[in-house]
């Protein structure tokens, strides 16, 4: 869990430093101020879908990994219960022999 918490912020680091440099780059390259302009949205345009994109795979991921919990868990629930039930009958069943011994006990004493 930590190791994924330290790579997140890796890869954040590592995204942000990347955009703060390359806008460095943009506005210190010799291109007239309309050309700087016009690659600056173009960039901004690239970084916005990759980030759609990227969003969309981390929703993605997140829904199929609820889905798989609730799966796991209904499972789970599904398997207790049947286990909770074969207990029960083995009680009963249990509980139907003692009887049945004390009542025949009983009569064998009277």
């Amino acid at each position: 869990m930590t190791t994924t918490k330290h790579t997140g912020k890796f890869v954040l680091g590592t995204f942000i430093g990347g955009i703060v440099g390359s806008v460095t780059a943009l506005l210190m390259a010799p291109r007239s101020g309309e050309k700087t302009q016009k690659l600056i949205l173009e960039k901004g345009e690239s970084w916005r879908q990759e980030a759609e994109k990227r969003m969309d795979e981390g929703l993605q991921y997140t829904e199929n990994k609820i889905t798989e919990a609730r799966n796991s868990i209904a499972e789970w629930l599904s398997s207790g219960s049947t286990l909770l039930d074969e207990k029960s009958q083995e009680i009963r069943l249990e509980r139907s022999k003692r009887a049945k011994k004390k009542t025949t006990q009983a009569s064998s004493s009277a």
